[in-house]
């Protein structure tokens, strides 16, 4: 969902060793919040409810290819 964290990309580099790279990516939380306001004023209009929504999202969040599995 975009928010901001630390991710890894892992793919295979020669001789078909596995390469992890982390990079950033993603929204800090108040920028996140402004650009998801149109469906978070729907569930609260409470500021504190919506960085509670941002950080429980934030926690669970990934990219494609992050978790490695498919090597």
């Amino acid at each position: 969902m975009l928010t901001h964290g630390t991710y890894m990309s892992w793919r295979f580099g020669s001789g078909w060793d596995e390469v992890g790279e982390e990079y950033e990516d993603g929204k800090y939380e108040d920028e996140w919040i402004a650009e998801n306001m149109d469906w978070l004023s729907q569930v609260s209009g409470d500021p504190e409810i919506h960085s509670q929504i941002f950080r429980a999202i934030q926690e669970e969040d990934f990219r494609p290819n992050s978790c490695g599995g498919c090597i």
